[in-house]
Protein backbone atom coordinates (compact mmCIF):
# COMPACT_ATOMS: atom_id res chain seq x y z
CA UNK A 1 0.00 0.00 0.00
CA UNK A 2 1.26 3.47 -0.63
CA UNK A 3 -0.82 6.03 1.54
CA UNK A 4 -0.97 4.33 4.75
CA UNK A 5 2.63 5.81 6.31
CA UNK A 6 2.02 9.33 5.06
CA UNK A 7 -1.36 9.28 6.22
CA UNK A 8 -0.58 8.59 9.43
CA UNK A 9 2.42 11.33 9.87
CA UNK A 10 -0.17 13.66 8.67
CA UNK A 11 -2.60 12.01 11.37
CA UNK A 12 0.02 12.52 14.10
CA UNK A 13 0.93 16.19 12.49
CA UNK A 14 -2.71 17.64 13.42
CA UNK A 15 -3.18 15.47 16.58
CA UNK A 16 0.33 17.18 18.83
CA UNK A 17 0.00 20.80 16.86
CA UNK A 18 -3.71 21.12 16.95
CA UNK A 19 -5.07 19.45 19.77
CA UNK A 20 -2.12 18.51 22.06
CA UNK A 21 -1.83 15.05 21.88
CA UNK A 22 0.93 12.93 22.85
CA UNK A 23 1.33 10.54 20.05
CA UNK A 24 2.79 6.96 19.50
CA UNK A 25 3.18 6.11 15.80
CA UNK A 26 3.84 3.12 15.14
CA UNK A 27 5.22 2.10 10.88
CA UNK A 28 5.08 -1.05 9.30
CA UNK A 29 4.71 -2.26 12.49
CA UNK A 30 4.19 -6.31 13.14
CA UNK A 31 1.54 -8.29 14.93
CA UNK A 32 3.40 -8.43 18.28
CA UNK A 33 4.56 -4.72 18.50
CA UNK A 34 1.03 -3.35 17.75
CA UNK A 35 -0.71 -6.12 20.32
CA UNK A 36 2.18 -5.03 22.93
CA UNK A 37 1.98 -0.78 22.20
CA UNK A 38 -1.81 -1.71 22.85
CA UNK A 39 -1.42 -3.15 26.30
CA UNK A 40 1.00 -1.04 27.41
CA UNK A 41 -2.38 1.75 27.07
CA UNK A 42 -3.46 -0.11 30.34
CA UNK A 43 -0.40 0.99 32.59
CA UNK A 44 -0.07 4.43 30.67
CA UNK A 45 -3.54 6.01 30.65
CA UNK A 46 -5.41 7.41 33.79
CA UNK A 47 -9.15 8.15 33.86
CA UNK A 48 -8.88 11.35 32.99
CA UNK A 49 -7.47 10.96 29.27
CA UNK A 50 -8.85 10.80 26.01
CA UNK A 51 -7.51 8.15 23.80
CA UNK A 52 -7.50 7.94 20.05
CA UNK A 53 -6.46 4.78 17.93
CA UNK A 54 -5.78 5.29 14.48
CA UNK A 55 -5.23 2.40 11.93
CA UNK A 56 -4.15 2.14 7.93
CA UNK A 57 -3.13 -0.70 6.70
CA UNK A 58 -4.29 -4.15 5.07
CA UNK A 59 -7.33 -5.99 6.19
CA UNK A 60 -9.77 -8.75 5.57
CA UNK A 61 -12.51 -10.58 6.47
CA UNK A 62 -10.68 -14.00 6.72
CA UNK A 63 -11.65 -17.61 5.85
CA UNK A 64 -12.32 -19.48 8.76
CA UNK A 65 -14.10 -16.80 10.44
CA UNK A 66 -15.99 -14.38 8.20
CA UNK A 67 -17.74 -12.94 10.52
CA UNK A 68 -15.16 -11.68 12.49
CA UNK A 69 -12.57 -9.14 10.66
CA UNK A 70 -8.93 -8.78 11.03
CA UNK A 71 -6.32 -6.34 10.94
CA UNK A 72 -3.16 -7.75 8.58
CA UNK A 73 0.06 -5.84 10.15
CA UNK A 74 3.57 -5.83 8.17
CA UNK A 75 4.43 -9.42 8.97
CA UNK A 76 0.59 -11.00 8.13
CA UNK A 77 0.73 -14.20 5.69
CA UNK A 78 -1.37 -14.63 2.78
CA UNK A 79 -4.37 -16.99 4.27
CA UNK A 80 -3.15 -17.59 7.90
CA UNK A 81 -5.32 -15.96 9.75
CA UNK A 82 -2.80 -16.61 13.23
CA UNK A 83 -0.71 -14.04 11.88
CA UNK A 84 -3.51 -11.98 11.73
CA UNK A 85 -4.82 -9.42 14.47
CA UNK A 86 -8.95 -9.98 15.02
CA UNK A 87 -11.13 -6.83 15.75
CA UNK A 88 -12.33 -9.03 19.03
CA UNK A 89 -8.41 -9.07 20.06
CA UNK A 90 -8.78 -5.34 19.44
CA UNK A 91 -11.91 -4.26 20.88
CA UNK A 92 -10.90 -6.64 24.07
CA UNK A 93 -7.82 -5.12 25.16
CA UNK A 94 -9.30 -1.51 24.19
CA UNK A 95 -12.05 -2.48 26.69
CA UNK A 96 -9.79 -2.94 29.45
CA UNK A 97 -8.05 1.02 29.10
CA UNK A 98 -8.75 2.56 31.73
CA UNK A 99 -9.11 6.19 30.02
CA UNK A 100 -12.44 8.37 30.00
CA UNK A 101 -13.20 8.48 26.33
CA UNK A 102 -11.92 6.18 23.43
CA UNK A 103 -11.81 6.18 19.90
CA UNK A 104 -10.91 3.73 17.58
CA UNK A 105 -10.57 4.89 13.65
CA UNK A 106 -10.23 2.01 10.70
CA UNK A 107 -9.61 2.81 7.73
CA UNK A 108 -8.97 -0.44 5.35
CA UNK A 109 -10.74 -2.92 3.56
CA UNK A 110 -13.64 -4.44 4.81
CA UNK A 111 -13.73 -1.80 8.04
CA UNK A 112 -17.09 -2.60 9.20
CA UNK A 113 -16.71 -5.97 10.48
CA UNK A 114 -15.29 -4.10 13.49
CA UNK A 115 -18.77 -2.91 14.19
CA UNK A 116 -20.32 -6.35 13.52
CA UNK A 117 -22.88 -7.11 16.59
CA UNK A 118 -22.83 -3.52 17.77
CA UNK A 119 -25.81 -0.57 18.02
CA UNK A 120 -25.47 2.51 17.08
CA UNK A 121 -24.55 5.46 19.85
CA UNK A 122 -28.11 7.02 21.17
CA UNK A 123 -27.17 8.37 24.98
CA UNK A 124 -24.68 11.00 23.36
CA UNK A 125 -24.95 13.28 26.90
CA UNK A 126 -22.60 15.90 27.81
CA UNK A 127 -18.82 15.22 28.16
CA UNK A 128 -18.35 15.47 31.59
CA UNK A 129 -20.58 12.52 32.26
CA UNK A 130 -18.79 10.21 29.04
CA UNK A 131 -17.51 6.96 29.00
CA UNK A 132 -17.79 6.67 25.55
CA UNK A 133 -15.89 3.65 23.53
CA UNK A 134 -16.71 4.78 20.05
CA UNK A 135 -15.35 3.46 16.53
CA UNK A 136 -15.67 4.68 13.10
CA UNK A 137 -15.19 2.40 10.16
CA UNK A 138 -14.11 4.43 6.52
CA UNK A 139 -16.27 1.77 4.91
CA UNK A 140 -18.84 -0.62 5.20
CA UNK A 141 -18.22 -4.24 6.07
CA UNK A 142 -18.36 -5.85 2.58
CA UNK A 143 -16.59 -2.43 1.15
CA UNK A 144 -12.91 -3.13 -0.67
CA UNK A 145 -11.79 0.83 -0.41
CA UNK A 146 -9.22 2.34 -2.84
CA UNK A 147 -5.64 2.62 -1.66
CA UNK A 148 -4.55 6.15 -3.27
CA UNK A 149 -7.44 8.87 -3.87
CA UNK A 150 -6.97 10.90 -7.09
CA UNK A 151 -3.41 11.25 -6.49
CA UNK A 152 -3.96 12.87 -3.54
CA UNK A 153 -1.61 10.54 -1.71
CA UNK A 154 -4.12 9.77 0.84
CA UNK A 155 -6.74 7.63 1.12
CA UNK A 156 -10.36 8.68 0.63
CA UNK A 157 -11.58 9.01 4.30
CA UNK A 158 -8.08 10.58 5.42
CA UNK A 159 -8.23 12.95 2.93
CA UNK A 160 -11.75 13.82 4.75
CA UNK A 161 -10.57 13.21 8.11
CA UNK A 162 -7.56 15.42 8.02
CA UNK A 163 -9.43 18.17 6.40
CA UNK A 164 -12.37 18.17 9.23
CA UNK A 165 -9.81 18.15 11.61
CA UNK A 166 -7.91 21.44 9.90
CA UNK A 167 -11.62 22.98 10.14
CA UNK A 168 -12.89 22.28 13.24
CA UNK A 169 -12.65 25.33 15.37
CA UNK A 170 -15.11 24.13 18.50
CA UNK A 171 -15.19 21.32 20.58
CA UNK A 172 -16.70 18.63 18.26
CA UNK A 173 -17.92 15.26 19.01
CA UNK A 174 -17.42 12.28 16.93
CA UNK A 175 -20.80 12.00 15.86
CA UNK A 176 -20.51 14.66 14.58
CA UNK A 177 -17.34 14.88 12.98
CA UNK A 178 -18.54 11.50 11.64
CA UNK A 179 -21.76 13.05 9.92
CA UNK A 180 -19.63 15.26 7.81
CA UNK A 181 -17.21 12.68 7.06
CA UNK A 182 -20.19 10.35 5.84
CA UNK A 183 -21.43 12.87 3.61
CA UNK A 184 -18.55 13.60 1.97
CA UNK A 185 -17.28 10.50 1.05
CA UNK A 186 -20.36 8.71 0.49
CA UNK A 187 -21.24 11.80 -2.23
CA UNK A 188 -17.44 11.88 -3.72
CA UNK A 189 -17.34 7.88 -3.88
CA UNK A 190 -20.82 7.22 -4.70
CA UNK A 191 -20.09 6.06 -8.89
CA UNK A 192 -16.82 5.15 -8.35
CA UNK A 193 -15.46 1.83 -8.84
CA UNK A 194 -15.04 1.77 -5.14
CA UNK A 195 -17.60 3.39 -3.07
CA UNK A 196 -17.38 3.83 0.67
CA UNK A 197 -20.13 3.98 3.31
CA UNK A 198 -18.03 4.79 6.53
CA UNK A 199 -19.75 3.11 9.77
CA UNK A 200 -19.94 5.04 13.84
CA UNK A 201 -21.30 3.12 16.70
CA UNK A 202 -20.44 2.30 20.23
CA UNK A 203 -18.35 -0.60 21.10
CA UNK A 204 -18.21 -3.07 23.71
CA UNK A 205 -17.34 -1.11 26.93
CA UNK A 206 -19.38 2.00 25.94
CA UNK A 207 -21.37 3.57 28.72
CA UNK A 208 -22.28 6.68 28.00
CA UNK A 209 -21.57 10.36 25.90
CA UNK A 210 -19.05 10.19 22.93
CA UNK A 211 -15.82 10.97 22.03
CA UNK A 212 -14.76 14.77 21.84
CA UNK A 213 -12.25 16.43 19.83
CA UNK A 214 -10.67 19.68 21.59
CA UNK A 215 -8.84 21.74 19.18
CA UNK A 216 -6.18 23.74 21.21
CA UNK A 217 -5.96 26.15 17.87
CA UNK A 218 -8.84 27.90 16.97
Amino acid sequence: LKTPINDGWEVEKILKTKYGYEVTFLENAGKNQIIDALKSLKDSMSPSDALLIYYAGHADVGEKNKNEGFLQPIDSIFKKEETWISYDEVKKIIKSIDAKDIILIVDACYPGNVLRGVEEVTNLNLWEESQAVIAIASANYNQPIRDEWNYSNHSLFALKFLKNLKKLNTNTKAYDLFARLYTEITDESSNSQFPQNPLYASVDGHKSGDFIFFPLIK
